[in-house]
C-alpha cells in the first residue's frame, strides 16, 4: 500500500468510525459490535503508526468519543472522563500485565477485577453532602448537565452523609443502567399499548437520561453502580490508598457498588476472576460486557498516569458475544404505534444463552441490505447482553 492508498483508507476508516460514534453515543442506535468497532479502530491505528504522514489530532483514535447534545448545557469534568482500552484475547492481558509491571518496577502487582457494566457513564458531583450536579461522559473533557435526570434515579441521594477523612468536595463516577426485569416489564407493557419495543437496555438507558421530561425518567425505572471517587481539590486528600478502599468509602456513603470485585496478582488469578465473573453472568438481573482489571493502589494509577483516550492502569476484558447459527425462514414486519415499520426474522427454533429462540431483529432496512440477509440463509445470531437477539451475519 501506497501513501496515497493509505491516506484514501485512512479518510475512509475516520468517516465510518465517527458514523458508527454518531449511532453508539448520540443516536443510541449502534449497528455493529463492540469487537467489530474496535476492529475499525485497531486498523485505523496501524495505518497512522506506519504513515505518520496520515497524522491528525482530529483523529477518532486520539479522542474519546462523545454523547454531547445540544439541548443540555455543558460543564467541564473536574479530571478528564475516558474510556478503558478494550481486550479480548488472554495475550492482550499478559500485554498488560508484563507493561505495568515494566513500568512500575514491580513483579507482584495487586489487581482488582469487577463487572464491565453495559450501559451510560455519569458522574455526580457533590459539595458539602449536597448534589451540586450531574454530568454524562459528554466527549471526556466537557459533559452534559443532566442533574434533574440524575435525580430521578431512586438511588442518586440530593443529599449524602457526611464521612471522616472525605473532602468537602468530590466527583462520583459510574454507570447508569437498566436491570433486565424491568426493561422486560416496560416492554410488556409496550407491546399491550401496541408501541414498539425497546431495542436493550443500554440503548434505553441513554435515550432515557437524554429525554426532556424528569417524568420519563422516572417511569423507566433506571439504576446506578458508582466505582470512583475524585476530590474535587487537587490539594484535597481522601481516606483510602486503594481502590477497594474507594468503593468501601462509596458504600459508607449509602451509594449502591457492585457486589462483585476480586483481588488478584497475576494473569492466572486475573482469568481465575474471569472466569468466576463469566459463571454469574447468566444469573445476573443487568448486562455486562465483560469485566474492568485494575492496579489497585491509587498511587500506582497516578505514577501510570493516562494517555489521552484511556487510563494506563486499567483495562477492559470483554466476553465473547453468545452466538448460535440456524436458519432464516421468513422476514415479517413489525409496525410499532408510530408507524415504525421493523423488519424481524422468523427463525427456526434454536438455543441461545438459556432460552429458545425462533425471532431476532433485522433493526432496519439499512441494515438487511448492508448484510445482505435472505430467506432461506443460515444466520448467526447473537445475544451479546442484548435482551432482544439480533442476526448478526
Amino acid at each position: 500500500m501506497d501513501l496515497h492508498e493509505a491516506g484514501r483508507e485512512v479518510r475512509r476508516l475516520r468517516r465510518e468510525i465517527a458514523r458508527h460514534n454518531q449511532l453508539y453515543y448520540q443516536d443510541a442506535t449502534p449497528e455493529i459490535s463492540d469487537a467489530e468497532y474496535d476492529a475499525l479502530d485497531r486498523r485505523l491505528r496501524q495505518l497512522e503508526a506506519e504513515f505518520p504522514e496520515c497524522a491528525d489530532a482530529e483523529s477518532p483514535t486520539l479522542r474519546v468519543g462523545s454523547d454531547t447534545d445540544s439541548r443540555f448545557p455543558s460543564a467541564r469534568h473536574s479530571h478528564p472522563m475516558l474510556s478503558l482500552q478494550n481486550s479480548y484475547e488472554r495475550e492482550d492481558v499478559e500485554a498488560f500485565v508484563q507493561r505495568v509491571q515494566k513500568e512500575l518496577g514491580i513483579d507482584e502487582i495487586p489487581f482488582t477485577v469487577e463487572p464491565k457494566m453495559d450501559g451510560v457513564a455519569v458522574a455526580l458531583r457533590y459539595r458539602d453532602g449536597q448534589l451540586e450536579m450531574g454530568l454524562t461522559r459528554g466527549d471526556g473533557t466537557h459533559g452534559d448537565v443532566i442533574t434533574g435526570n440524575l435525580l430521578e434515579l431512586e438511588e442518586i441521594p440530593a443529599a449524602v452523609p457526611k464521612v471522616a477523612g472525605l473532602p468537602s468536595g468530590f466527583e462520583i463516577r459510574g454507570e447508569a443502567y437498566l436491570k433486565l426485569s424491568r426493561f422486560q416489564q416496560l416492554n410488556e407493557e409496550r407491546q399491550e399499548r401496541g408501541e414498539e419495543q425497546l431495542a436493550n437496555p443500554r440503548n434505553t438507558t441513554a435515550g432515557t437520561l437524554k429525554t426532556l421530561d424528569p417524568a420519563v425518567v422516572r417511569s423507566r425505572g433506571l439504576s446506578v453502580f458508582l466505582f470512583q471517587l475524585l476530590p474535587l481539590e487537587t490539594s484535597a486528600g481522601v481516606p483510602f490508598t486503594d481502590h477497594r478502599g474507594e468503593l468501601a468509602a462509596l458504600a459508607q456513603l449509602g451509594l449502591p457498588v457492585n457486589p462483585f470485585l476480586r483481588p488478584a496478582t497475576d494473569v492466572d488469578g486475573i482469568f481465575a476472576a474471569l472466569d468466576d465473573l463469566e459463571s454469574l453472568r447468566p444469573q445476573l438481573d443487568y448486562q455486562i460486557d465483560g469485566a474492568v482489571i485494575k492496579v489497585d493502589p491509587l498511587e500506582w494509577q497516578e505514577r501510570l498516569s493516562a494517555t489521552a483516550k484511556a487510563p494506563r492502569w486499567g483495562l477492559a476484558y470483554k466476553f465473547a458475544a453468545e452466538e448460535s447459527e440456524t436458519r432464516l425462514r421468513a422476514i415479517t414486519l413489525q409496525v410499532g404505534r408510530t408507524g415504525v415499520i421493523t423488519p424481524v426474522a422468523e427463525l427456526d427454533p434454536v438455543e441461545l444463552a438459556g432460552s429458545t429462540i425462533s425471532r431476532a431483529t433485522l433493526h432496519n432496512w439499512d441494515e438487511l441490505q448492508r448484510k445482505d440477509i435472505r430467506i432461506g440463509d443460515r444466520v448467526v445470531i447473537a445475544k451479546g447482553g442484548d435482551v432482544i437477539p439480533k442476526v448478526l451475519r
